[in-house]
Order: C-alpha cells, then structure tokens, then sequence
C-alpha cells in the first residue's frame, strides 16, 4: 500500500509541474510596469500589486534565490493547481519571482465552529496527496536542526536557560531521527499554519505562504493545526474526522505536537533582531505572518500565564516552553510507545 501510495504522488507531481504559466513573460513585462508598491512580509523580497483582467495579482520578487525558494514556489504552483491556493499565474524560482491572485482577508469565520475544524483537515488532506517533485525529504526534526545552526551562527541560543528542557529538547529530536521508518510515507507539508496563512473563499480554505514547506512527515501539519486552533478533544477529533486520520495518523500527530511549537519558537527566534516588537505589538501588525491579536488570543485560550511583554524573548520563550509542556503530556508519551513498538516491525519489513 506504500509503494501504490508513493507512485500515486510521483505521478500527481509530475503532471501538476508540467503545467504552463497563465500569463507569458511579454505580459508580465507590461503588467510590472503598471504595478503600484504593495507592502508584506519580512522575507526581504519586493511586492506590488496591479489589475488582470479583473483580477488583482501580487508580484513578488524575492531577494534571495536558492533551493528554499524553490521549493516555496513549486508549493506555491501546486497549490494552485490542486485547489489548496490562490490561483498562480506566474512562478519562475531562476528569478526568484511569483505572480499570485491576491486573496483579501484572512479567514473571518468562526475558528471554533465544527466545521472549520472538518474544513481544515480536508484541506489538509489534499495538501499531503501531493509530494515536490525533485526534492529530498526534509523531516521536521531536520528542519529544527536547521533552524538551531542558523540561531548559533548568528550568535543566539534557543530561547531558554532550563538546562534540562534544552537536553529534553536534543533528546528528543534524536528519538525523532530514530523513528523515521515509524512514521507515513512523505508529501508535501505546509509547516506554518498560523492564522494569516490561512484564507477563505466560498466554502474553501486556501493556503498561503510556504516559505517554510518540505517534503515532511504530514503529522507535522496536522500537529500545527491542532496547536493553533484546537482547544478541546472534540475540536481535535473534529480535524482528524475532517483528514480522515488512521490509527497511524493519530499517534504520529500527537508525537508531533512539541515539535511543531519548537519551529515557530525557533522561526520567532530567527527574526527577533529585525522587529521593534513594542510598535509591531501596538499596531497589530504582523511577525513572521503571526498577527499579535490573534497570537494573544491563542496564548489566552492556552492558559499561558506567562504575561507577553515587549522582550524580544518573550514569544519566542512562550512557544518553547509550550513544546516542553506538550512533550511531557499522556498524549505525546502514548504516541511515542505506539511509534516505537511499530518501529522495529516496518523496518524489518523493509
């Protein structure tokens, strides 16, 4: 059932990386010189908007090239053309350059209603039908290692001074390492789903943003999911009815849970010297496409009783400090038995 699985996926890429561009290099020329400045982000890449037949559209040019935008931008094009995303017209990551239909607005329905929750997972679903196509895997305790070595090489630490949550933290990752042949097959996984990526059409909710995607182990996302908007049980089976989780799915997200926290900690942490968190916090603005009111409201519905202040550590702290307190519940301890009794038995298999 893996192998069909996996050849399902490879060839979903391949058709959906074949596709044409819905606007050609001689109308995106006329289209850049009718663009006005459009202002977003901290990625350091330029916007503007303009007018396609009756449509507004986003241009983005980014700063940087390299495989990471790559990868962000084939997400971006899938994404288009399997109906999780706005419709992209244009993406070519040689020039670092994308042109997507512009979305108003976030989400603005009931984020606890019980469909939101079925809707969300569905929609997870179908983003981990598809896999990047020539891309390695990039499993999430990877990506944290990464995301670590950067925070180092810019002379800063993970965003705590508890000596036991930080061996906590690398033991962990290493347990991770050791469980891969536990976890799905790969695919395509969003890994920030924080509420302004995510927006509503119709009936449809569609994702944004995939700065931070990789071929991932899909529990990553709907640990995310669960994170950000799941306050109750019933909210969590309600996603996982939405993804039509099984018993795999289940454990593997719950082992994912500390380790979703621990990236947006980390991601927080990379970017805390670019903001004036004290006039980003009074505006509303966002960081790191996190909005502030909606991050309080979240912490608030947490039962955090850490008080946010205008210390750069101090979101970034929170988020660590919530991966720890998840890695220590009945839930994440059940998943990882479950991980590792079904461990030895795929492996053999293989």
């Amino acid at each position: 059932m893996k192998k069909l699985t996996s050849i399902a996926i490879l060839i979903l890429s391949f058709y959906t990386s074949a596709a044409k561009q819905l606007i050609d290099a001689d109308t995106l020329a006329t289209l850049e010189e009718q663009a006005q400045p459009f202002t977003g982000g901290f990625s350091g890449s330029t916007f503007s908007q303009v007018e396609y037949n009756e449509t507004k559209l986003i241009i983005r040019r980014s700063a940087s090239l390299g495989g990471d935008l790559r990868s962000e931008l084939r997400a971006t094009k899938l994404a288009s053309e399997r109906g999780f995303g706005p419709t992209a017209y244009h993406t070519n990551s040689a020039e670092g350059l994308s042109v997507i239909e512009f979305v108003p607005g976030q989400f603005d329905g009931d984020r606890t209603a019980p469909l939101f929750y079925e809707q969300l997972g569905a929609t997870l679903r179908k983003v981990h039908q598809v896999k990047l196509p020539d891309t390695s895997n990039n499993y999430f305790f990877q990506f944290l290692q990464k995301l670590e070595g950067d925070l180092i090489q810019s002379n800063k630490s993970l965003p705590t001074d508890n000596q036991e949550h930080i061996h906590l933290y690398h033991a962990l990752l290493e347990i991770a390492a050791s469980l891969q042949n536990a976890f799905p097959e790969t695919t395509l996984c969003h890994r920030e789903l924080n509420p302004n990526n995510i927006l509503y059409r119709g009936k449809r909710l569609l994702l944004i943003d995939w700065e931070c995607c990789g071929n991932d182990v899909p529990g990553i996302d709907v640990a995310d999911a669960i994170n950000y908007y799941c306050q109750r049980d019933e909210d969590i089976d309600l996603m996982l009815k939405g993804y039509n989780a099984t018993e795999q799915e289940r454990h593997v997200a719950n082992f994912c849970r500390p380790f979703a926290y621990w990236i947006h900690g980390l991601i927080l942490a990379k970017i805390a010297d670019r903001c004036d968190y004290k006039s980003l916090r009074q505006q509303h603005t966002d960081l790191c496409n996190l909005s502030f009111s909606a991050f309080e409201e979240h912490l608030k519905n947490k039962t955090i009783t850490l008080q946010l202040s205008e210390s750069k550590q101090a979101f970034t702290y929170v988020m660590f400090q919530e991966g720890i307190k998840q890695a220590q519940a009945q839930s994440f301890q059940e998943a990882l038995r479950y991980l590792q009794q079904s461990a030895p038995k795929q492996s053999n298999a293989a």
